[in-house]
């Protein structure tokens, strides 16, 4: 059976339910998916260039103080 590690490059696939209850499992952190998101930002934007101001270290401050 594929783990949730594998298919950490699916995550933008799913649904944001489908995420929140792998992350309420234990399956995956939200740690884990935030990471995979901003790759997929990182490496989508190298075609379209829809960010111009990508502010992604605000997402990485975010989990200083959680445990996620």
């Amino acid at each position: 059976m594929e783990t949730m590690k594998k298919k950490q490059a699916e995550y933008w696939k799913m649904s944001a339910s489908s995420l929140a209850e792998e992350i309420k499992k234990g399956n995956v952190t939200s740690r884990e998916v935030i990471h995979s998101f901003i790759n997929r930002i990182k490496l989508m934007n190298k075609e379209y260039n829809a960010l111009v101001y990508p502010m992604f270290e605000n997402a990485s401050f975010s989990f200083t103080s959680e445990n996620g």
